[in-house]
């Protein structure tokens, strides 16, 4: 069965597929993590800089890929500006939770807020 999936894989990267192509599913687990802007910078450095490593650490062997979505982490200035307040930004957002819905294999959504 191995066999017949990397000859699979080989072909579609030579650019030969077709509609009843089977090729492996990505093992990967994308956690997207919702928060506002300015709440858990420091928690959300955490879980970028050392707990998602760690986690790669631990999978490495099952061949899992962890990979952490904080939109904005590293984004720069504290509240809100004009970008933030484009709803189109909203859609990018729901767009890559889909995204990391659809591909991963376990977890995929992190939600943390505080209230005032």
């Amino acid at each position: 069965m191995a066999a017949a999936i990397e000859e699979a894989v080989f072909n579609a990267l030579r650019g030969h597929h077709n509609a009843h192509t089977k090729l492996p599913s990505p093992r990967i687990i994308k956690i997207y993590v919702a928060s506002l802007k300015d709440d858990f910078k420091e928690e959300r450095r955490l879980l970028l800089e050392v707990i998602g490593p760690d986690l790669q650490t631990l999978y490495d062997d099952r061949q899992l890929e962890i990979e952490i979505v904080d939109i904005h982490f590293g984004t720069g200035s504290d509240g809100l500006t004009t970008v933030d307040l484009d709803p189109y930004v909203l859609e990018d957002h729901l767009e890559e939770i889909e995204t990391c819905h659809g591909v991963s294999k376990s977890v995929f959504l992190i939600v943390s807020f505080h209230g005032s």
